[in-house]
């Protein structure tokens, strides 16, 4: 696992002159924003290697961002509540407030120096702090959204719904992402749009929510998403995610809630408060760890979750679920432990892998009966036949010390049971992948 790296500590700017640029995204409500408001601001120099961003203990912290508020109240930092150290930054909304970039919102913007082009690989972190006064309203506001400027941004722009978003609605954390491939929406409608739904569970009170995201922003199926809520996996999903623009994607904390302004008889609530803080935004060079909060007790397993059927084609609900250290097993003609079956069953290992060097590796698996394995969401090994131990080898080219999805299904049909996984390269003999390159999903 890799050392934690120098918090980035980022060059600062006027706070007072932040304010005036209320240049963004009017998010789901459609509305407009003039090309004159985007900033013309360059990024700071100094650079992390991992992180990208990291901050909201200090003033210069935000100043990193771009400002959405209208008021003195709407956007602040304070010590009632800290996620890490000392301090949080608290978001206030008031039903009445006037509108900010086309609608109402008090939101962060990272568009000036945080955005991922198409095709690169981000890991979010940000936790929440929702209070027990934080009444439950039928209608949603958006806590956190990933934004795209359109290319054909005509004055004023029309920016249109966000690739992503998370959202509280009721009493649940919502969400969709959206997928569009020539960015330009026609009839105003993306090509894909995908919900949540329950996978985010329901809003805890009075205490922190810690979520990490990584995603991989990409017009085709090696797009992929994953989001991890208190240190568990609980979304998970290849394909299509963003849209084509040529600015990116950005990320924007903060409260946006459309019906303040539109359909307000529809909203319960006058005001919105929350306390957001561990906001980290890393390459793809960074890992599950570098973005989750520094005092978090949770820390990725070392190894590879498993999921054990009672059957040869991996369908059903699993009988037995853990994590291995390594995939070293040779089974013979025995049971894979006490009370599953000896023959008939099937298993799936799912992590990630961390390779010391930067080069062409092959991994290989030794089984008995089939296999199947993919590195980074690329299938390396597909030989789902019944046979005698055989080695089947796959080659990808891989940086050191950034870890990558690894996948492995197995099944054993009758007689001997053996699975391995193994990895070489021109810098390491064969071996078994030892548990110190592997992380579970799960932690």
């Amino acid at each position: 696992m890799r050392t934690p790296n120098v918090i980035r500590r980022l060059s600062t700017l006027a706070l007072s002159c932040m304010v005036l640029l209320f240049l963004f995204t009017p998010a789901l409500s459609g509305a407009h924003l003039s090309m004159a408001d985007t900033p013309n601001v360059e990024s700071p120099t100094t650079i992390s290697a991992d992180l990208i961003y990291e901050g909201f203990e200090t003033t210069d912290d935000l100043n990193w961002w771009s400002l959405e508020k209208c008021c003195n109240y709407s956007i602040r930092l304070d010590g009632v509540y800290s996620r890490e150290d000392n301090q949080s930054t608290r978001f206030e909304l008031l039903r009445d407030d006037p509108d900010v970039s086309g609608s109402r919102r008090v939101e962060l913007t990272s568009i000036k120096n945080g955005s991922a082009p198409l095709n690169s690989v981000r890991w979010y972190g940000v936790s929440y702090y929702v209070p027990s006064d934080y009444g439950i309203d039928p209608t949603f506001e958006i806590v956190s959204q990933w934004h795209s400027r359109p290319d054909e941004c005509n004055d004023p722009c029309d920016w249109g719904s966000p690739p992503m978003h998370i959202n509280i609605s009721g009493n649940q954390w919502k969400g969709q992402f959206r997928y569009d491939y020539d960015g330009k929406f026609e009839n105003n409608t993306p090509d894909g749009v995908v919900e949540f739904d329950n996978a985010l569970g329901s809003v805890a009170r009075d205490q922190w929510t810690d979520f990490v995201f990584q995603v991989r922003w990409s017009q085709s199926d090696v797009g992929f998403l994953k989001i991890w809520k208190n240190g568990i996996l609980v979304y998970d999903y290849q394909g299509p995610i963003g849209f084509n623009r040529s600015g990116g994607h950005h990320m924007k904390v903060g409260i946006y809630k459309p019906s303040y302004k539109y359909n307000r008889d529809s909203t319960t609530t006058d005001k919105r408060v929350l306390w957001i803080d561990a906001v980290r935004i890393g390459d793809e060079t960074a890992s599950y760890k570098d973005v989750a909060p520094r005092n978090n007790d949770a820390v990725p397993n070392q190894g590879l979750r498993y999921a054990l059927y009672g059957n040869d084609t991996l369908s059903g609900t699993p009988i037995k679920t853990g994590v291995d250290a390594t995939v070293d097993w040779d089974w013979g003609t025995n049971a894979p432990g006490a009370g599953l079956p000896e023959d008939g069953f099937s298993m799936r290992w799912e992590g990630q892998v961390e390779p010391r060097y930067s080069e062409t590796y092959d991994f290989c698996t030794a089984s008995d009966d089939g296999v199947r394995l993919w590195v980074d969401r690329q299938q390396l090994i597909d030989n789902w036949t019944f046979k005698s131990v055989t080695e089947d080898c796959g080659s990808i080219t891989l940086q050191a010390g950034q870890q990558y999805d690894i996948k492995m299904e197995y099944f054993e049909a009758t007689g001997y049971a053996v699975a391995r996984l193994l990895w070489s390269s021109a810098s390491q003999s064969k071996e078994i992948i030892p548990q110190s390159q592997l992380f579970a999903d799960e932690l």
